[in-house]
């Protein structure tokens, strides 16, 4: 070969060499391009900044809660809207339909035991995770029966609150993995490796080994605490835990911008085709139920799931339904859902017992939730009326802080009713009650059928109210059930942007 051939051919090398590299790396680069629009960083679509084309066809829909959303880790949340939130992002092994049954989610199919002591679960072969820089690769991986084993052993975790804990306690091996966890400090000194009634022996089966029947165990599945997510949403230590929200639902998570507004943007590799039919979900919380009503009034919501008492009177009339003016630009939906609340006396309160019934003697049910139809309530005065006075009683009863609209409209009436018989009813800053409270709330909002509001003693009020939604007309295919927190989002049909405004 002649020389200024070898010369070419030495310069040929590296070029070659170099074309190789880049073609290894090319499936790196693939992937970062794959999903531009939910890297992190990314700011989701926006209408300022479509074309007119776009806009036409750019659905996006605006839902506004009045309840503050506590968090979108699952077994964290305990109010509705925060439960709300996390069915959009989450999914669980079974699912409840707008009847309230059970039906199959991530879950193809199950076969329940002739003693009904056993649940194996055959997973569908198809749902993947959200995309996320959670994972090495920033794609979401295939969703693995052992990720179910996780979040049920999470469950019994000290540092985890033990509402799921308490109805998943029927689980065998439940009970003795959940007391180590909370009694035994060192992790070395901890014996059980897990709970052994939750098995996962390939990649699409999980099983469940129960102590005793429970006909309620599918329905607990499908309630917000039987969600999936992956071990690497979780991190930091025990007492200092971060959770990423990537689960595998219909939207995924593209912002939060401090507690008022979440920005959900469609999963577009969600496993059915035309689900959801909307591109972006914003949730907007506002502290003030008149704003939240301002808001949709000028269009900057479409949906308020769940209104308070001061919206009830604004739009209602005396027999619960919409009123005249507001049907050409509103709907109101009436669900099945209850909310259970309780007044309680606190039994540590340095206040007496027999003063503070004295007090709620002089109240009247009647007149502690005035204004809302009496089909959306249901109220109870646990005490009998004009009791003997046990002499001074100190003034002002505190009670313990209230963010729920109906907790506080209870309060400021009953306030309003006790001060002409000498009685000072004060809301303290303190969401705990101590002893310098007399009263604290409960809220309850059931998961399955036959969970009701657990029996206080030393209840002194109760009351419950139905769900009332208020939409705008042009919203359809929205579907509510008995469950407060239940809401299907997934087929909304709404015209484009252009056509709202």
């Amino acid at each position: 070969m002649p020389q200024s051939k070898y010369r070419l051919f030495y310069l040929f090398i590296p070029i070659l060499l170099l074309f190789l590299f880049i073609s290894c790396k090319q499936p790196e680069t693939v992937i970062i391009a794959e999903d531009p629009e939910t890297a992190a960083g990314q700011e989701p679509a926006s209408s300022d900044t479509l074309s007119a084309a776009q806009r036409a066809d750019f659905r996006q829909l605006i839902v506004g809660e009045i309840n503050q959303i506590q968090t979108l880790d699952p077994l964290f949340a305990e109010n509705s809207s925060s439960r709300r939130a996390i069915l959009q992002l989450f999914e669980g092994l079974v699912q409840y339909n707008s009847r309230g049954e059970v039906v199959p989610s991530i879950a193809r199919r199950w076969n329940i035991s002739g003693d009904s002591l056993t649940y194996r679960f055959t997973l569908r072969n198809d749902v993947f995770f959200h995309d996320s820089n959670i994972f090495s690769s920033g794609i979401g991986r295939k969703v693995v029966a052992r990720d179910f084993k996780f979040v049920f052993e999470r469950m019994a975790e000290s540092a985890i609150p033990t509402n799921a804990a308490f109805i998943f306690m029927g689980i065998e091996g439940f009970n003795p993995y959940f007391r180590e966890q909370h009694q035994v400090y060192l992790r070395q000194n901890r014996e059980l490796e897990g709970v052994t009634g939750v098995q996962a022996p390939d990649d699409t089966t999980l099983v469940f080994e129960l102590v005793s029947k429970d006909p309620h165990f599918l329905q607990k599945l499908a309630s917000p605490y039987g969600v999936v997510y992956p071990r690497q949403a979780v991190s930091g230590t025990a007492q200092n835990r971060s959770f990423s929200a990537v689960g595998t639902g219909p939207f995924k998570l593209s912002q939060q911008r401090g507690d008022s507004l979440y920005i959900l943007v469609q999963n577009k590799k969600y496993r059915q085709k035309g689900v959801p039919a909307i591109d972006r979900l914003d949730i907007r919380v506002r502290r003030r139920e008149s704003t939240l009503f301002k808001d949709l009034a000028e269009g900057d919501v479409h949906l308020i799931p769940e209104i308070g008492p001061a919206t009830m009177q604004t739009v209602m009339d005396s027999t619960g339904s919409l009123r005249s003016q507001y049907r050409d630009r509103f709907t109101l939906d009436k669900t099945e859902a209850l909310t259970y609340y309780e007044f309680i006396f606190y039994p540590e309160s340095a206040y007496g017992l027999e003063s503070v019934i004295w007090a709620m003697s002089k109240a009247d049910k009647k007149g502690l939730l005035p204004g809302i139809p009496s089909g959306l309530k249901q109220i109870n005065l646990n005490v009998e009326k004009n009791l003997p006075s046990p002499g001074t009683i100190e003034s002002p009863l505190l009670t313990t802080y209230a963010d729920d609209p109906f907790m506080r409209y209870f309060i400021t009436q009953l306030t309003n009713q006790l001060q002409p018989a000498g009685v000072d009813l004060e809301m303290s800053r303190i969401r705990t009650p101590n002893i310098n409270t007399a009263f604290f709330f409960t809220r309850h909002a059931p998961l399955y059928t036959g969970d009701p509001p657990p029996s206080i003693s030393h209840t002194l009020a109760d009351f419950s109210i139905r769900q009332t939604a208020l939409r705008i007309n042009e919203l359809k295919n929205l579907s509510f059930n008995k469950y407060p927190w239940w809401i299907d989002l997934r087929r909304v049909e709404l015209p484009g942007i252009d056509q709202l405004q």
